[in-house]
């Protein structure tokens, strides 16, 4: 367990309680969503690898700066990434809206308060939001 400054809309929001949880680091509660989620996934017979939780600002400058290079993959602008506020993680699925990761996500990531439209919406299925 750990603290880190958290993002929203540009600017900080405060502190935040961050857990490594399978080598990422997540917000406490978005951890807790995320293990009852892969363990359903898990029952389904679907394996949920978390790659991205937690970003602090010094990751998302350099994330950016990669993107803006044209050398990394799309990164919001630093302070207004949801990874920085906690509650973003990205899946692994590949580039794909129909790997079987992707569409148990699609049928089940709202039961555990997750969103997958701002991945929608920059064509990224691998992006998930825990909302509320």
């Amino acid at each position: 367990m750990a603290y880190a400054i958290a993002f929203s809309r540009g600017k900080p929001i405060g502190p935040i309680q961050i857990n490594k949880v399978d080598g990422v680091w997540m917000e406490a509660k978005t951890a807790q969503a995320w293990l009852a989620m892969k363990a359903a996934a898990a029952k389904a017979g679907i394996k949920l690898i978390a790659n991205s939780g937690f970003r602090d600002m010094a990751d998302q400058i350099r994330l950016y700066g990669l993107y803006k290079a044209g050398l990394g993959n799309i990164a919001a602008q630093p302070g207004y990434s949801n990874h920085q506020s906690g509650r973003a993680l990205d899946i692994a699925v590949g580039k794909s809206w129909s790997s079987p990761e992707s569409l148990w996500l699609e049928a089940n990531a709202s039961k555990f308060g997750f969103s997958r439209s701002e991945g929608k919406a920059v064509n990224e299925p691998h992006h998930i939001v825990r909302v509320g």
